[in-house]
């Protein structure tokens, strides 16, 4: 917020391992940066939930006309971070704007 843009945060009940909370804080950190720093306007989403033995985060910068990412180091490393914990990335243009979304095992494998 400090940086000028809504920011909206909807979280429930989540238990992960120190790992996986840590892998957590840093694709929400990276993704909320990336927001910041490749667009000037809309509102940062940022949804947390657990369903069963899958966590899943999505942080959706809202707007539209965002071509499709170009892989550079932050892409790559919130994807190496999901990959690690067993998990997987994925990011793209979606309906509502353009979206960061990890999906990441309760339990590492």
């Amino acid at each position: 917020r400090a940086a000028g843009r809504e920011v909206e945060l909807n979280t429930g009940e989540v238990q992960l391992p120190a790992s996986g909370a840590r892998a957590v804080y840093r694709i929400t950190q990276e993704a909320v940066t990336n927001a910041l720093r490749h667009t000037a306007r809309g509102r940062i989403r940022i949804d947390l939930a657990q369903t069963g033995d899958r966590v899943l985060l999505e942080v959706t910068n809202e707007g539209d006309g965002f071509p499709e990412p170009v892989p550079g180091r932050g892409l790559v490393n919130m994807r190496e971070r999901a990959r690690l914990e067993g998990g997987d990335l994925e990011a793209g243009p979606v309906a509502d704007g353009f979206s960061v979304r990890a999906v990441l095992p309760v339990a590492r494998p």
